[in-house]
């Protein structure tokens, strides 16, 4: 146990902090052009820029208020070198709602405008802007695409205009400024807006709809009701949202809505809004509308809300409840068994403590456990917020994490042992952090435990998981602190219960014959560590780990037969070599996956999805799976690899979809994302076509499979 004082603590920033593989994707679903409405930046004058999007056909993209899940396009531009470009001018969004949730944004092309001013001291001949265009696209997955931009004009004194028929299209699709009196007030179960003069046709229509600019302020895609005052005032009442007026500065919101049968839009401002709180009662007095008003109940376009695939959503109070149930049930997986083997000895030591040391381990391991359960949740969203694409279990798609992980265990083994005993200089080191032998141990046993757990996914996490990631940062990290929770839960209860301390064996000569048996669960991890490696790096990235395994066996032997400055000497030059072979782990490359010949079988793209989903009159199975996730090859082997499913899936014609995240695969972690996952495993079936030629939605199975279950799925839908 005291080895974890000294390799675990260097290794810690390193496994968790590791940094994720870059993506690259060269085939866009988007496309991005730049236009200049005139033929020449002129100094000291202005012309506008029109941004084009072209959507690769049956993909959309989002508006800059997404609405309750997507990511507006955003444009990072390079040195403008005193020129200013103003914001984006939107065209009128469409409104698309998966099951529970709606977003904002385009299923055709479109086209943004903005106004660019060039310097009056602008001295060059060659005008030129750049920037990157990043936008979500989505279909049956979500995808981020990133695309470079750059304009070119000479700089003349005089510019004419060119492109109009491309500014023209651009400004049709923009809403028409709305010149009226708009107020928007709360009360405390609405958000109201009120038109003053009211639109053409407002009043009496069944189609209407308001976009707001600004997320949480009404509940995204409720029904309106619409109020008019004798035809000169209309109150559009919507749900309000969890957001305050208090909040934004001044109301933006576009309003569309259906006048004998054309779509009409206009853009609303208000400078300041209302942002009194008002109850029920005191908004009748508010809206002074007479006795005989009008109400109205408009509702939002059908053709602006397509269907697709269900997402699962939870609540809060659910996914804390999933996510404690899944951190108990952690405890039971293959991944995190070589850790419990260790914390076994600590079970046996508790029978003999007093009730109060007792309870101090069973809260340090949690203190662990669930502080470096926050560690990787906050690692985990700030490189999200960095534009990287990862999920649970990320660190563990980097060879370098596996080689430490690998080295770690194989010494922990060589520990248990008894083939060596950390030097009293480095054994000490705990004891600084908190009195008492073994505290900082446990701690950082909980933090093990957390590391490890990160190949298994447990029932009921995936959900728990996947809702923690799309919600606020608090929220977040109160989930992933109840995961944690749940998976030091038995431990801390044995700790803090003296009547289940006396069920534990008494100490004795036995421990150290026990002792020396769970230094094998180490050595099993670290074999199945290797093997991972091997998939990600090839035999070479495996055998450089291997050899740094055999220099760590020979730094044990100098600690054990050498003494002086020789032992010293040859340990500083063993551990040089042992860098040298994590840097060759980390840089080989990867294995090339040859071409999977069977008929009814493919790997993994969103092309190779595209074109099984196509041939209508298949099923198609859709398997993800990563080599270091245990829950996946327990899975493979019990069920999907079992003679009754593939007999199953043959019988059945059914296309098998495979996708691979054992290394960083952007496209994969964009096809969990749109399920509302965050890692591995995620099975999806997609029945055949009905009648009408139409798939039926994709059924997601648990993450724990039996043929029972597959069978059940591929019968009953």
């Amino acid at each position: 146990m005291k080895f974890l004082n000294n390799c675990l603590l260097t290794l810690l920033f390193l496994i968790i902090f590791a940094p994720p593989s870059v993506a690259q994707d060269n085939d866009k679903n988007i496309s991005s052009e730049i236009y200049a409405s005139v033929d020449a930046a002129v100094p000291g004058q202005s012309f506008e820029i029109a941004l084009k999007q072209t959507l690769r056909q049956g993909w959309h993209s989002y508006w800059k208020n997404p609405g309750d899940s997507g990511i507006p396009l955003t444009v990072d531009w390079g040195e403008l070198n005193g020129v200013e470009i103003g914001e984006f001018h939107w065209p009128t969004p469409e409104t698309h709602k998966v099951k529970d949730i709606i977003d904002y944004g385009y299923e055709d092309d479109f086209t943004l405008l903005a106004t660019v001013s060039v310097p009056e001291n602008f001295d060059k001949n060659m005008f030129v802007i750049e920037g990157s265009v990043t936008s979500l696209v989505c279909k049956e997955i979500c995808i981020p695409e990133t695309q470079n931009i750059a304009l070119g004009l000479p700089v003349k004194t005089q510019a004419n205009a060119v492109n109009a028929p491309i500014f023209e299209d651009a400004r049709d699709a923009l809403p028409a400024i709305y010149s009226g009196e708009v107020n928007v007030t709360q009360d405390d179960t609405h958000l109201n807006i009120r038109i003053n003069p009211a639109l053409a046709g407002l009043a009496n229509t069944k189609k209407a709809y308001v976009y707001p600019e600004e997320w949480g302020l009404m509940v995204n895609g409720d029904v309106p009701i619409i109020e008019m005052d004798n035809g000169s005032i209309v109150t559009l009442r919507f749900d309000r949202g969890t957001r305050n007026l208090s909040e934004i500065n001044g109301f933006s919101g576009v309003l569309v809505y259906d006048h004998n049968g054309e779509k009409r839009a206009f853009q609303l401002e208000t400078e300041t809004p209302d942002t009194s709180q008002v109850s029920e009662e005191q908004y009748a007095d508010l809206s002074t509308l007479p006795s005989d008003r009008q109400e109205i109940s408009g509702i939002a376009e059908d053709n602006l809300r397509p269907e697709t695939k269900d997402v699962e959503f939870i609540g809060l109070l659910p996914a804390l409840f999933f996510a404690f149930i899944g951190g108990l049930i952690l405890n039971l997986m293959p991944c995190v068994f070589p850790v419990l083997s260790m914390k076994a000895l600590g079970f046996v030591a508790l029978s003999s403590k007093e009730k109060k040391e007792a309870t101090t381990h069973g809260l340090l391991y949690t203190a662990g456990v669930v502080v470096s359960m926050l560690c990787f949740a906050s690692a985990l969203l700030i490189l999200k917020a960095a534009g990287n694409q990862i999920g649970w279990g990320f660190q563990l798609q980097d060879p370098l994490v596996i080689t430490a992980l690998f080295w770690l265990f194989f010494s922990i083994g060589l520990n248990l042992l008894g083939l060596y005993e950390v030097p009293q200089i480095f054994s000490n080191i705990g004891s600084r952090f908190v009195s008492g032998h073994g505290y900082f141990a446990d701690f950082m046993t909980g933090v093990l435990a957390v590391i490890v757990a990160t190949p298994c996914t447990a029932p009921f996490m995936a959900v728990a998981l996947g809702y923690a990631l799309i919600q606020p940062t608090a929220i977040t990290l109160l989930i992933f602190a109840t995961l944690g929770l749940g998976l030091a839960f038995p431990f801390l209860l044995l700790a803090l219960s003296p009547p289940l301390q006396r069920f534990m064996p008494k100490p004795g000569a036995w421990m150290e014959t026990f002792r020396q048996v769970l230094s094998f669960p180490m050595f099993m991890a670290a074999i199945w560590l290797v093997w991972v490696l091997t998939q990600q790096t090839g035999p070479n990235g495996a055998g450089a780990a291997l050899i740094g395994a055999l220099l760590i066996g020979f730094i044990v032997w100098c600690l054990r037969n050498s003494s002086g400055i020789l032992k010293w000497v040859l340990i500083l030059l063993a551990s040089v070599c042992v860098i040298y072979m994590a840097h060759f782990a980390m840089t080989s490359e990867s294995p090339k996956a040859g071409e999977i010949t069977p008929a009814n079988t493919m790997s993994y793209t969103p092309q190779h999805l595209e074109a099984a989903l196509a041939e209508l009159d298949r099923p198609v199975f859709v398997n993800m799976t990563a080599a270091w996730c245990i829950t996946c090859k327990v899975n493979e082997k019990t069920t999907l690899k079992s003679d009754r499913v593939e007999k199953l899936f043959e019988d059945n014609n059914i296309i098998q979809v495979t996708g691979d995240w054992t290394s960083f695969d952007g496209d994969i972690t964009a096809y969990l994302e749109s399920f509302g996952r965050s890692g591995v495993p995620l099975y999806v079936y997609y029945p055949p076509a009905d009648a009408t030629g139409v798939r039926p939605e994709p059924v997601t199975l648990p993450q724990i499979l039996s043929p029972e279950i597959v069978a059940d799925t591929l019968n009953n839908t």
